[in-house]
C-alpha cells in the first residue's frame, strides 16, 4: 500500500515533519526539494526527496531504533492529522500551524541565492 497519494501529499508531510530537524538537514532537504521541483515524475520525486529525508533522519534517535519506514509511517500519521484538522479549523494568519509551516519554508529555502550588491560611495 502506498503511504502518500502523491508528491504534493508527500512535500506537505514532509515540511511539517522536519520542523525540528537541524540546520544542516534542513540544508540538504531544501536542496532536495529544489532538485524534485525539476522532475517530471511524481515517483522520481519522492525517490529524490525520500533518499535525501532517510540520510536526515540518521540523526533522530528514535528514527534509528524503530526503523526509517516504521518511523515515516509514524510521523506520517501524526503529520496528516493534524494536516486534515487544519485544512477544516485554519483562522488564517493568526493561526499557529501556518506561522510553524511558513517558519519551516523559510528555513528551507536555498540560502546560496545571490544577494543585491551593495554600492559604496568612493571617498576623494
Amino acid at each position: 500500500m502506498k503511504l502518500f497519494r502523491n508528491y504534493e501529499e508527500y512535500l506537505d508531510t514532509v515540511i511539517t515533519m522536519v520542523r525540528d530537524f537541524s540546520d544542516e538537514s534542513l540544508y540538504k532537504i531544501g536542496l532536495a526539494i529544489n532538485v524534485s521541483s525539476s522532475l517530471l515524475d511524481d515517483r522520481e520525486k519522492i525517490h529524490r526527496l525520500n533518499t535525501t529525508l532517510h540520510q536526515c533522519l540518521w540523526q533522530i534517535d528514535e528514527a534509528v531504533e524503530i526503523g526509517f519506514h516504521r518511523y515515516i509511517e509514524q510521523e506520517y500519521k501524526k503529520t496528516r492529522e493534524t494536516l486534515d484538522y487544519h485544512k477544516v479549523n485554519c483562522k488564517g494568519e493568526c493561526c499557529l500551524i501556518c506561522k510553524d509551516r511558513n517558519k519551516t519554508i523559510n528555513k528551507l529555502r536555498n540560502t546560496n541565492e545571490r544577494e543585491e550588491p551593495r554600492i559604496y560611495a568612493q571617498q576623494a
